[in-house]
């Protein structure tokens, strides 16, 4: 006897945060489908009782990540890595963890993207570059590992004990503001 057989490819076009378990990142009880987002997963954030938190050790990654009006991302020591963009009237808390741009076609950090205009630590790891459309203010680290970063001088590097690095360089005055900066291969335009 010869039987049929039938082969289908199935795509899972994206991830909704519901929160259902606890506000944890990592657990797949927390969004649809039971998968955590990885790098190429479109991920919607919608306004919800318990919101996402990326705690410190954990990295939270997504593609595309919307983030609909009363929504909130909020890092607390861990790290978000985003490959594609972001959007929505969300709030993304970045004052104490790593925000990781890793597209590989050109980034814009929209204005307001980040609450009070503030990350701690900022990665550029993207060939096509990342753009900032506002103010941001970078209280600890600005790492360029590929790509360009273009602040359009929309870029504070500064916190409240007045320290704060752009990865490899040395080009600070008195006021903390960046003037030029040269990272070997790679550049920060300000």
């Amino acid at each position: 006897m010869h039987g049929l057989s039938a082969t289908a490819t199935v795509t899972i076009a994206g991830r909704v945060w519901n929160g259902s378990v606890n506000s944890s990142w990592d657990n797949p009880a927390n969004w649809s489908c039971g998968f955590v987002p990885y790098p190429v997963t479109d991920v919607l954030i919608p306004d919800v009782t318990v919101d996402p938190v990326i705690a410190s050790g954990l990295t939270g990654e997504a593609g595309n990540l919307v983030m609909d009006p009363g929504a909130s991302l909020a890092l607390t020591g861990g790290t978000m890595r985003i490959y594609g963009s972001v959007s929505g009237g969300g709030s993304f808390n970045a004052s104490s963890g790593t925000v990781e741009f890793r597209g590989s076609e050109p980034q814009l950090v929209v204005n307001g993207l980040f609450a009070g205009n503030t990350v701690m630590n900022m990665t550029v790891n993207n060939p096509a570059g990342v753009t900032l459309g506002g103010p941001l203010n970078v209280t600890g680290v600005i790492l360029v590992q590929s790509g360009e970063l273009a602040s359009g001088g929309n870029l504070t590097a500064s916190d409240a004990s007045r320290t704060a690095l752009i990865d490899g360089s040395r080009c600070w005055d008195c006021d903390r503001r960046c003037h030029h900066a040269e990272i070997p291969s790679y550049k920060i335009r300000l």
